[in-house]
Protein backbone atom coordinates (compact mmCIF):
# COMPACT_ATOMS: atom_id res chain seq x y z
CA UNK A 1 0.00 0.00 0.00
CA UNK A 2 1.59 3.38 -0.50
CA UNK A 3 -0.22 6.06 0.91
CA UNK A 4 -0.33 9.73 -0.07
CA UNK A 5 -2.16 12.73 1.65
CA UNK A 6 -3.01 15.38 -0.84
CA UNK A 7 -3.95 18.75 0.06
CA UNK A 8 -3.56 21.78 -2.65
CA UNK A 9 -0.88 20.75 -4.84
CA UNK A 10 -2.29 20.25 -8.12
CA UNK A 11 0.85 21.75 -9.90
CA UNK A 12 2.81 19.14 -8.45
CA UNK A 13 0.53 16.21 -8.24
CA UNK A 14 0.80 14.96 -11.55
CA UNK A 15 4.36 14.46 -11.00
CA UNK A 16 4.14 12.31 -7.94
CA UNK A 17 1.35 9.72 -9.02
CA UNK A 18 3.43 9.13 -12.80
CA UNK A 19 6.10 8.29 -10.95
CA UNK A 20 4.54 5.87 -8.83
CA UNK A 21 2.49 4.10 -11.73
CA UNK A 22 5.36 3.68 -13.55
CA UNK A 23 6.75 1.23 -10.84
CA UNK A 24 8.26 -1.95 -12.29
CA UNK A 25 6.83 -3.47 -9.30
CA UNK A 26 2.88 -4.10 -10.17
CA UNK A 27 1.20 -5.54 -7.29
CA UNK A 28 0.31 -2.86 -4.97
CA UNK A 29 -2.65 -0.24 -4.40
CA UNK A 30 -2.38 3.36 -4.39
CA UNK A 31 -4.44 5.38 -1.28
CA UNK A 32 -5.00 9.18 -2.19
CA UNK A 33 -6.30 11.06 0.93
CA UNK A 34 -7.97 14.32 -0.15
CA UNK A 35 -7.39 16.11 2.67
CA UNK A 36 -10.49 18.77 1.57
CA UNK A 37 -8.43 20.25 -1.11
CA UNK A 38 -9.56 23.80 -2.40
CA UNK A 39 -7.91 23.38 -5.70
CA UNK A 40 -8.21 20.71 -8.56
CA UNK A 41 -5.99 17.98 -6.62
CA UNK A 42 -9.17 15.84 -5.75
CA UNK A 43 -10.68 16.17 -9.54
CA UNK A 44 -7.03 15.38 -10.59
CA UNK A 45 -6.59 12.27 -8.29
CA UNK A 46 -10.86 11.15 -9.39
CA UNK A 47 -9.12 11.26 -13.02
CA UNK A 48 -5.88 9.01 -12.44
CA UNK A 49 -8.79 6.42 -10.92
CA UNK A 50 -10.80 6.40 -13.81
CA UNK A 51 -7.20 5.11 -15.53
CA UNK A 52 -5.96 2.88 -13.12
CA UNK A 53 -8.07 -0.05 -11.07
CA UNK A 54 -5.30 0.02 -8.47
CA UNK A 55 -5.98 4.01 -7.50
CA UNK A 56 -8.06 4.58 -4.23
CA UNK A 57 -9.32 7.61 -3.42
CA UNK A 58 -10.47 9.42 -0.64
CA UNK A 59 -12.00 13.01 -0.47
CA UNK A 60 -12.59 14.24 3.47
CA UNK A 61 -12.89 17.33 5.17
CA UNK A 62 -9.88 19.37 5.71
CA UNK A 63 -8.31 17.77 8.98
CA UNK A 64 -4.68 18.13 8.42
CA UNK A 65 -1.83 16.07 7.13
CA UNK A 66 -1.78 13.33 10.24
CA UNK A 67 -5.23 13.36 9.67
CA UNK A 68 -5.07 12.22 5.96
CA UNK A 69 -2.54 9.72 6.79
CA UNK A 70 -4.12 7.92 9.52
CA UNK A 71 -7.40 7.66 6.88
CA UNK A 72 -4.88 5.81 4.58
CA UNK A 73 -3.16 3.64 7.51
CA UNK A 74 -6.74 2.23 8.25
CA UNK A 75 -8.19 1.96 4.44
CA UNK A 76 -4.53 0.25 3.65
CA UNK A 77 -5.02 -3.57 2.58
CA UNK A 78 -1.22 -4.28 1.81
CA UNK A 79 1.25 -6.45 3.64
CA UNK A 80 3.82 -3.55 3.71
CA UNK A 81 3.18 -0.53 3.38
CA UNK A 82 4.77 3.50 2.68
CA UNK A 83 4.15 6.92 2.42
CA UNK A 84 4.73 9.80 -0.46
CA UNK A 85 4.07 13.31 -0.31
CA UNK A 86 1.92 14.78 -3.13
CA UNK A 87 4.85 17.14 -3.98
CA UNK A 88 7.64 14.98 -4.49
CA UNK A 89 8.35 11.69 -6.85
CA UNK A 90 10.18 8.65 -7.10
CA UNK A 91 12.32 6.26 -9.12
CA UNK A 92 10.90 3.76 -10.79
CA UNK A 93 12.35 0.51 -9.17
CA UNK A 94 11.89 2.14 -5.32
CA UNK A 95 9.16 -0.71 -4.93
CA UNK A 96 10.64 -3.43 -6.78
CA UNK A 97 14.10 -2.99 -4.80
CA UNK A 98 12.49 -2.07 -1.90
CA UNK A 99 10.37 -5.76 -1.90
CA UNK A 100 12.90 -7.78 -3.13
CA UNK A 101 15.12 -6.56 -0.26
CA UNK A 102 12.95 -6.51 2.96
CA UNK A 103 13.03 -10.33 3.06
CA UNK A 104 11.78 -11.24 6.52
CA UNK A 105 12.50 -7.73 7.96
CA UNK A 106 9.84 -5.33 9.44
CA UNK A 107 11.10 -2.03 8.91
CA UNK A 108 13.78 -1.29 5.60
CA UNK A 109 15.28 2.08 5.73
CA UNK A 110 16.81 3.58 2.35
CA UNK A 111 18.74 6.61 1.06
CA UNK A 112 17.41 9.57 -0.72
CA UNK A 113 17.58 13.07 -2.61
CA UNK A 114 16.98 16.02 -1.31
CA UNK A 115 15.86 18.55 -4.63
CA UNK A 116 15.79 21.98 -4.47
CA UNK A 117 16.02 24.80 -6.98
CA UNK A 118 20.08 24.40 -6.77
CA UNK A 119 20.47 20.60 -7.37
CA UNK A 120 20.00 16.98 -6.03
CA UNK A 121 21.74 15.74 -2.80
CA UNK A 122 21.98 12.53 -2.08
CA UNK A 123 21.65 11.45 1.58
CA UNK A 124 22.83 8.26 3.14
CA UNK A 125 21.63 6.71 5.94
CA UNK A 126 23.01 4.94 9.34
CA UNK A 127 22.97 1.16 9.26
CA UNK A 128 20.76 -0.24 12.18
CA UNK A 129 19.31 -3.33 13.17
CA UNK A 130 16.64 -2.84 15.82
CA UNK A 131 13.73 -0.74 16.87
CA UNK A 132 16.39 0.68 19.58
CA UNK A 133 19.01 1.50 17.13
CA UNK A 134 16.88 3.60 14.34
CA UNK A 135 14.84 5.24 17.23
CA UNK A 136 18.39 6.43 18.48
CA UNK A 137 19.39 7.26 14.69
CA UNK A 138 16.65 9.63 13.90
CA UNK A 139 16.97 11.15 17.14
CA UNK A 140 20.64 12.07 16.85
CA UNK A 141 19.60 12.53 13.17
CA UNK A 142 22.19 10.19 11.66
CA UNK A 143 18.48 9.26 10.04
CA UNK A 144 15.34 11.07 9.07
CA UNK A 145 12.21 10.06 10.43
CA UNK A 146 9.85 10.44 7.88
CA UNK A 147 7.92 7.73 6.15
CA UNK A 148 8.41 7.72 2.65
CA UNK A 149 11.80 6.24 2.67
CA UNK A 150 11.26 3.02 5.10
CA UNK A 151 8.71 0.07 3.65
CA UNK A 152 6.97 -1.09 6.74
CA UNK A 153 5.14 -3.84 7.75
CA UNK A 154 1.45 -2.83 8.15
CA UNK A 155 0.58 -4.58 10.91
CA UNK A 156 3.22 -2.64 12.96
CA UNK A 157 0.43 0.22 13.17
CA UNK A 158 -2.27 -2.09 14.56
CA UNK A 159 -3.33 0.12 18.15
CA UNK A 160 -1.10 3.13 16.68
CA UNK A 161 -2.62 6.28 15.84
CA UNK A 162 -1.15 9.43 14.52
CA UNK A 163 -1.45 12.59 16.80
CA UNK A 164 -4.20 14.83 14.17
CA UNK A 165 -3.51 18.05 16.29
CA UNK A 166 0.25 18.16 14.80
CA UNK A 167 1.09 19.66 11.40
CA UNK A 168 5.20 18.92 12.22
CA UNK A 169 6.75 15.82 12.61
CA UNK A 170 3.47 13.53 12.67
CA UNK A 171 4.98 11.32 11.10
CA UNK A 172 8.05 11.06 13.03
CA UNK A 173 6.13 10.45 16.53
CA UNK A 174 3.75 8.21 14.60
CA UNK A 175 7.49 5.93 13.96
CA UNK A 176 8.43 6.75 17.84
CA UNK A 177 5.68 4.84 18.54
CA UNK A 178 6.03 1.70 16.61
CA UNK A 179 9.76 1.72 17.53
CA UNK A 180 9.32 1.84 21.11
CA UNK A 181 6.07 -0.52 21.10
CA UNK A 182 7.66 -3.18 18.99
CA UNK A 183 11.08 -5.23 18.97
CA UNK A 184 11.57 -4.93 15.43
CA UNK A 185 14.35 -5.96 12.43
CA UNK A 186 15.42 -3.31 10.64
CA UNK A 187 17.50 -3.56 7.61
CA UNK A 188 19.10 -0.73 5.33
CA UNK A 189 18.86 -0.32 1.71
CA UNK A 190 21.84 1.91 0.31
CA UNK A 191 19.93 3.05 -3.06
CA UNK A 192 18.05 6.18 -3.14
CA UNK A 193 14.91 6.62 -4.90
CA UNK A 194 12.64 9.00 -2.94
CA UNK A 195 12.84 12.64 -4.22
CA UNK A 196 12.40 15.09 -1.46
CA UNK A 197 11.38 18.71 -2.88
CA UNK A 198 12.33 21.05 -0.74
CA UNK A 199 9.99 24.05 -2.00
CA UNK A 200 9.75 27.50 -0.49
CA UNK A 201 6.37 27.02 0.88
CA UNK A 202 7.00 23.77 2.42
CA UNK A 203 5.96 23.61 6.47
CA UNK A 204 9.48 22.88 7.13
CA UNK A 205 10.98 26.08 5.76
CA UNK A 206 8.94 28.22 8.04
CA UNK A 207 10.00 30.57 11.15
CA UNK A 208 6.78 31.60 12.17
CA UNK A 209 5.42 31.68 15.08
CA UNK A 210 2.88 28.74 14.65
CA UNK A 211 5.30 26.87 13.25
CA UNK A 212 7.50 27.04 16.52
CA UNK A 213 4.36 26.19 18.42
CA UNK A 214 3.82 23.31 16.73
CA UNK A 215 7.00 22.19 17.70
CA UNK A 216 6.18 22.28 21.08
CA UNK A 217 3.81 20.46 20.74
CA UNK A 218 5.79 17.48 18.88
CA UNK A 219 8.33 17.98 21.76
CA UNK A 220 5.83 17.57 24.45
CA UNK A 221 4.17 14.17 22.80
CA UNK A 222 7.36 13.02 21.67
CA UNK A 223 8.84 13.34 25.66
CA UNK A 224 5.60 11.45 26.69
CA UNK A 225 6.74 8.52 24.11
CA UNK A 226 10.02 8.71 25.96
CA UNK A 227 9.10 8.75 29.59
CA UNK A 228 10.14 5.06 30.16
CA UNK A 229 12.95 4.78 32.17
CA UNK A 230 14.53 2.05 29.55
CA UNK A 231 14.46 5.37 26.70
CA UNK A 232 15.93 8.08 29.47
CA UNK A 233 19.26 7.63 27.66
CA UNK A 234 17.42 8.83 23.99
CA UNK A 235 15.34 11.44 25.90
CA UNK A 236 18.58 13.12 27.06
CA UNK A 237 19.80 13.19 23.31
CA UNK A 238 16.19 14.41 22.43
CA UNK A 239 16.09 16.92 25.00
CA UNK A 240 19.83 18.43 24.18
CA UNK A 241 18.56 18.51 20.15
CA UNK A 242 15.79 20.62 21.28
CA UNK A 243 17.43 22.77 23.39
CA UNK A 244 19.90 24.22 20.29
CA UNK A 245 16.54 24.17 18.24
CA UNK A 246 15.65 26.85 20.12
CA UNK A 247 18.70 29.53 19.26
CA UNK A 248 16.55 30.06 15.97
CA UNK A 249 13.49 31.60 17.96
CA UNK A 250 15.52 33.14 20.29
CA UNK A 251 17.25 35.30 17.78
CA UNK A 252 14.40 35.90 15.74
CA UNK A 253 12.56 37.07 19.17
CA UNK A 254 9.61 34.51 18.35
CA UNK A 255 8.91 34.48 21.62
CA UNK A 256 9.60 36.94 25.03
CA UNK A 257 12.06 36.07 27.76
CA UNK A 258 9.04 34.86 29.82
CA UNK A 259 7.50 32.54 27.49
CA UNK A 260 10.68 31.06 26.89
CA UNK A 261 11.05 30.73 30.96
CA UNK A 262 7.57 28.61 30.32
CA UNK A 263 9.11 26.70 27.61
CA UNK A 264 12.24 25.82 29.20
CA UNK A 265 10.28 24.80 31.90
CA UNK A 266 8.37 22.13 30.15
CA UNK A 267 11.97 20.00 30.19
CA UNK A 268 13.28 18.11 33.03
CA UNK A 269 15.37 20.96 35.25
CA UNK A 270 18.76 18.63 34.94
CA UNK A 271 18.89 19.52 31.04
CA UNK A 272 18.17 22.48 31.16
CA UNK A 273 20.84 23.33 34.18
CA UNK A 274 23.47 20.80 32.95
CA UNK A 275 23.46 22.92 29.09
CA UNK A 276 23.46 26.15 31.02
CA UNK A 277 20.63 27.40 28.50
CA UNK A 278 19.27 30.20 31.37
CA UNK A 279 21.96 32.05 30.04
CA UNK A 280 20.38 33.26 27.20
CA UNK A 281 17.42 34.89 29.72
CA UNK A 282 20.33 37.16 31.81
Amino acid sequence: SVIVPVYNVEKFLPRCLDSLLAQTFSDFELLLIDDGSKDRSGDICDKYALKDNRIRVFHKENGGVASARQLGVDEARGEYSIHADADDWIESNMLYDMMNAISNADILVSDYYINTKHGQTYVSQKDCTTSEELFEEIVKGKVFGSLWHKLIRHNLYENIEFNTDLTFCEDQLLLFKILTSYKCKVINLHKAYYHYVCNDSSITQRTDREYFDNKIKYEDYALQVLSPMCFRHIRDIFVLDRLRSYSVPIQRKIYTNSEFKVILGRLPNAYTKRYGVYFLFV
